[in-house]
């Protein structure tokens, strides 16, 4: 299996040597206060590169890697970590393109050992987690216990350290209250409720009770299929149990825009095959916002290449932003936001933050927002314990990047109604868009 997975001799090297292994005694892994589970390495002191950290809550023990190729971690090349006790039988061992483990007692599933991937798109720099718990649990790690770790790219060691295994962090998050919303600030929530969840008796009163929570102005909501966009929004009028509240919404495909403010006409982007998008110009205090609601094609090759489709409706995307940005409505400021499914390529979102020149109307420059979970540590918008695949980023929030107002915050959030409602969490975007006189 590891031949079929090879890379070429000279397709991937680290930029730094492997870690010495300590003889005798090993400190704990340093903890970074400030890490975020995301794949950017910024803050990681620079020769600790590849190295072992722990994360600010404690909960994990991650992994920092800069390649010196591109790589999909989970689909491509023969990237391995292991974990082992000296002079024991015990050993937990990841192969990351198979995404399956081997401990003592059999195979392991990521969700068995809390397994993170970041980032979920094509990279050279990843930070690869494991839950401090989960591992030790399977491990048979007591805090203090000398571990030793190795990173392995085609059988090459690149990671080969000696730790002393960290005390064990929380197994759960901690509780955590949403921020309110304050005076003329706007909420826009986007939520992919997988396979027409918004339909399901059995799952509305969980997307009620998130979405009652959250409070949003406007929502842009993902696979709602074979129903109507005034059926839409009599649902969500039910599900806010508020008998004033009138929703407007348009539709396009399994798009929906939903306000209770007045929405434009709707333009539909899109195709069956190559995903949908759905631009509305939404109007509210006083200001006008054009909203694109975004559902792009899952995972990778097809025919065309899932990535080729993704990129042609992005392209799309940013011509139809720049003509209606031309037009007499003229909005001030731009949303692009929905599950982009970026699993591949990690430029693919060139067309709207690296616009082409000169082509039609001017196109504006977008820039995707950092999006992290309440707690400050995590990114993930996707997850599915059943799955092969470590959870991931595949939602994404983008404004248009000239300033057209002041970005209060954002967040992802997740509960346990979250998880019983869809495989997808709520990405929240809190603004206030500039008046238009």
């Amino acid at each position: 299996m590891r031949a079929a997975l090879a890379f070429a001799a000279s397709a991937v090297m680290l930029a730094a040597a492997p870690a010495s292994l300590a003889a005798q005694d090993a400190d704990p892994p340093a903890r970074i206060d400030r890490l975020v589970l995301d794949g950017t390495l910024d803050e990681w002191p620079d020769d600790g590169l590849p190295g072992v950290v722990v994360s600010a809550s404690g909960r994990f023990v991650v992994l920092g890697v800069r390649l010196s190729e591109p790589l999909l971690v989970q689909a491509e090349g023969a990237l391995e970590a292991t974990w082992t006790p000296p002079d024991s039988t015990r050993r937990v061992h990841w192969t990351y393109a198979e995404r399956a483990g081997m401990g003592a007692a059999g195979p392991l599933a990521w969700s068995d050992l809390g397994v993170r991937v970041h980032p979920t798109d094509r990279s050279r720099d990843f930070e690869l987690a494991f839950e401090v718990q989960a591992l030790a649990g399977h491990l048979g790690a007591d805090p203090g216990e000398r571990v030793r770790v190795t990173l392995a790219v085609d059988g090459q060691l690149v990671l080969d350290q000696m730790i002393a295994w960290p005390a064990d962090g929380p197994s759960v998050r901690a509780p955590i209250e949403i921020p309110e919303r304050g005076g003329g600030v706007d909420r826009v929530v986007s939520w992919n409720l997988e396979s027409n969840a918004l339909f399901d008796p059995d799952r509305q009163p969980h997307i009620g009770r998130v979405l009652r929570l959250l409070q949003p102005t406007v929502l842009v909501l993902q696979e709602v299929y074979d129903s109507t966009a005034s059926a839409a929004a009599a649902v969500l009028a039910t599900l806010f149990a508020d008998p004033t509240a009138t929703w407007n919404a348009r539709k396009a495909g399994d798009v929906v825009i939903a306000t209770r403010d007045s929405l434009g006409r709707g333009v539909d982007v899109g195709f069956t095959d190559f995903g949908r998008a759905l631009a509305v110009p939404w109007h509210t205090n006083d200001a006008v916002a054009l909203v694109v609601g975004v559902h792009l094609p899952c995972c990778t090759g097809g025919t065309p290449p899932a990535d080729r489709r993704r990129a042609f409706l992005l392209d799309r995307i940013a011509d139809l932003v720049a003509s209606l940005g031309a037009s007499t409505e003229q909005p001030r400021l731009g949303l692009i936001v929905g599950d982009l499914n970026l699993v591949g390529e990690a430029n693919a979102l060139a067309p709207l933050t690296e616009p082409a020149p000169n082509r039609g109307a001017e196109r504006p420059r977008f820039r995707a927002l950092d999006v992290v979970h309440l707690d400050a540590e995590e990114t993930f918008t996707w997850w599915q314990p059943s799955s092969a695949f470590a959870p991931g980023r595949l939602d994404y929030l983008l404004v248009s990047g000239d300033e057209p107002g002041e970005i209060v915050r954002t967040f992802t959030w997740i509960d346990e109604d979250v998880d019983r409602a869809s495989d997808h969490l709520p990405l929240v975007l809190d603004f206030r868009a500039r008046v238009i006189r």
